[in-house]
């Protein structure tokens, strides 16, 4: 309880709760003082043994499923890195598209609903990549736990029905991949075009009232035909929807849910931007998870973004070296989220990676109000 009461807050680190007063902050849960910050990082500590934040993550993520089928119907697959800043692994790189480099790291595959709230997270400390993550470690969970899921009679008596759908960027184009997610499964994919041939006629667009997810209505110039999206045995038939921008750009997404219209399918493609919008917000307005992230892992340092600054008995001076290589060292030690400048070398890691990510795993019940 104390944990959401400091989400709820904006409290965003363990640490800083030795600023607040914890005789008025403890009648918030009906006691004298609040646990101080020792007894707080041991309590979670205990909490994060034995996987059993993955456990309850695992119950809340089919709990939020439950509570709301229809946004389980549609599911967002996102990809992000987790930069790795030990020396203990060598894991392979991976391109960081925010810092525009190849890094060591973790990829995380996100599974959210329309407006951006992760359902769960699957890691992948060697990735295989977009397709073969959905093939063997998403689908295969979301067929035993999505909700309301049709049955065989109902998919054979509706040629065009599909159990649920999957959005996800141009990552996952695969023409091949589309039709074996429908052939197999029955699951509707969307994604943008990769290769659209040619521009379609002006007068083919027509405006239609597109109403997104979070309930507000745009306005679009759509048009839509089949396409024979692919090519030798990989090609298939697919719906092919393009919107036409005021700069007369035609963006062009294909499907394979052929039970939706086709601004329902624009609608569903073209809010995919909220997932990440919903994760900066989360970043700025709590740091529970972020704090979490960039503990460490065994004695490793991991991050999202790490906390700054950092506590100063956790650092000593960095040695120095030649002038030419003195601005080099300085960038390589600051370690994540500190000022490259500083100088300092992280030296000592906090001990409560798993408590903290036991937090993290739990932080969506109290950030995000709809659940």
């Amino acid at each position: 309880m104390l944990m959401g009461f400091m989400a709820l807050c904006r409290i965003k680190t363990v640490e800083q709760l030795r600023a607040e007063a914890p005789g008025e902050f403890g009648k918030l849960l009906g006691l004298d003082r609040i646990p101080e910050v020792r007894c707080l990082r041991r309590k979670l500590s205990e909490l994060g043994k034995d996987e059993a934040a993955d456990r309850w993550a695992a119950h809340l993520s089919q709990k939020w499923m439950q509570a709301d089928p229809e946004a389980a119907g549609t599911l967002y697959v996102d990809g992000h890195v987790r930069v790795y800043h030990g020396s203990k692994s060598a894991l392979p790189r991976r391109y960081v598209s925010r810092q525009r480099l190849c890094l060591r790291g973790i990829s995380d595959y996100w599974v959210n609903d329309a407006i951006g709230q992760p359902f769960f997270v699957v890691e992948k400390p060697v990735d295989p990549g977009l397709l073969e993550t959905l093939r063997t470690g998403i689908v295969p969970r979301l067929l035993r736990e999505v909700p309301n899921q049709p049955s065989e009679e109902e998919l054979q008596a509706n040629p065009q029905r599909s159990r649920f759908t999957l959005v996800f960027d141009r990552e996952g184009y695969s023409p091949g991949f589309f039709a074996e997610m429908w052939r197999t499964h029955r699951i509707g994919c969307i994604t943008y075009h990769k290769h659209p041939r040619g521009q379609w006629p002006g007068e083919w667009f027509q405006s239609r009232e597109v109403i997104m997810p979070g309930g507000e209505s745009v306005s679009m110039a759509l048009a839509e035909m089949g396409s024979l999206v692919g090519s030798g045995k990989q090609a298939s038939w697919m719906r092919e929807v393009r919107k036409l921008t005021e700069s007369g750009h035609q963006v062009s997404l294909i499907s394979t849910a052929f039970n939706v219209t086709g601004t329902e399918l624009a609608a569903r493609l073209f809010t995919r931007w909220c997932q990440s919008k919903f994760r900066e917000v989360r970043k700025s307005e709590s740091r529970l998870a972020s704090y979490a992230w960039s503990c460490c892992r065994d004695g490793e340092c991991w991050s999202g973004k790490a906390p700054r600054p950092w506590p100063r008995h956790w650092l000593r001076p960095a040695a120095p070296r030649s002038y030419s290589n003195r601005r080099a060292t300085r960038q390589e030690s600051a370690g994540p989220g500190m000022a490259a400048s500083s100088g300092y070398r992280v030296t000592r890691m906090s001990p409560l990676c798993h408590g903290m990510n036991f937090v993290a795993k739990m932080s969506r019940t109290f950030i995000t109000p709809s659940h």
